[in-house]
């Protein structure tokens, strides 16, 4: 199959809200893409198409380190590809292309809370072994960094804050 990556254009909102609806059957996803992009919040942002049709999605926004903003860091969230499209390499394609254009921006961190099995393919670690931990109560296990440039030092334990619209995932 023919999977053409490219950047998300504004254009894209309703198929991108429909792919975040298929994907995780409910519009939380959708609604916090909705937030970020409102807050201007959504730095890198990818689409995958097939058969002329997106089916799939990744967005990186900023993050802060314990309340003061860092600029060379990121999270990614979310990842979106359509069910009858997964295992077929595009979330892979996603990740790879999102983290190459980190690096053309010259961010140092990326950081992600999901499947340690899946993420650790594309160089995440667990974020707690380097002294970071996510602001949500989540298994250390499930929080990852992504060391895109030289480790920076981190002798005391770093809370890592999401985008404001994070906080609001629930609502």
């Amino acid at each position: 199959m023919n999977v053409k990556i490219r950047e998300q254009e504004y254009a894209d909102a309703p198929a991108v809200h429909s792919l975040l609806m298929r994907t995780f059957g409910d519009d939380d996803e959708a609604r916090l893409m909705e937030r970020l992009q409102e807050e201007e919040a959504d730095r890198i942002s990818f689409v995958a198409l097939a058969e002329d049709k997106i089916v799939g999605q990744i967005l990186f926004s900023p993050v802060s380190f314990d309340n003061d903003i860092d600029s060379y860091a990121l999270a990614l969230a979310p990842l979106a590809v359509l069910p009858q499209y997964q295992g077929q390499g595009i979330g892979s394609k996603l990740v790879r292309r999102g983290l190459d254009q980190a690096i053309v921006f010259h961010y140092a961190l990326v950081f992600v809370l999901g499947d340690p099995g899946y993420f650790h393919r594309f160089g995440f670690d667990t974020a707690a072994k380097h002294n970071y931990f996510c602001e949500y109560d989540v298994p250390d296990e499930n929080f990852m960094v992504n060391f895109l440039r030289l480790k920076p030092s981190t002798q005391f334990p770093t809370v890592i804050s999401y985008s404001p619209a994070f906080n609001n995932f629930a609502d």
